[in-house]
């Protein structure tokens, strides 16, 4: 089983959230995470999911997955997690 983490607010750059990164990441292997993006509010666009991924490909982490719970749900979506 894996760990579940609520992160928001990341910011390239920004002392505090660097720390947070390397406390998450620490011991993990990037090629084996996935990370889930729920957006606050509708994001059709993906435009806060693009943001989100390149951020996390910084640290070498590719499978990014989307969760819009407004628009785009579907429950079946977990079952890969």
């Amino acid at each position: 089983m894996g760990k579940l983490f609520f992160y928001s607010d990341q910011v390239r750059g920004t002392p505090g959230n660097e720390r947070l990164d390397q406390l998450l990441l620490e011991g993990l292997d990037p090629e084996k995470l996935k990370i889930a993006y729920i957006p606050s509010t509708e994001d059709r666009d993906k435009t806060y999911f693009k943001l989100k991924a390149q951020y996390y490909s910084h640290y070498g982490i590719r499978e990014m997955m989307f969760f819009d719970l407004f628009s785009e749900y579907d429950p079946h979506k977990w079952s890969h997690c």
